[in-house]
């Protein structure tokens, strides 16, 4: 995440804090409902979700 927001920051002023917010809110939205968003079976176990 650190490396990603770095990138974005390098980019642009400000879009690194943006994309970390836009992050966050994805993950809490996956948190209050997990079962809305379908299973993701790969080598790690989750749940798909756009940003």
């Amino acid at each position: 995440m650190q490396d990603a927001y770095q990138y974005y920051e390098k980019k642009e002023s400000g879009l690194g804090s943006e994309f970390v917010r836009a992050v966050d809110a994805c993950l809490s939205k996956v948190a209050r409902n997990p079962s809305a968003y379908p299973p993701v079976h790969s080598q790690y176990i989750g749940r798909s979700a756009e940003l």
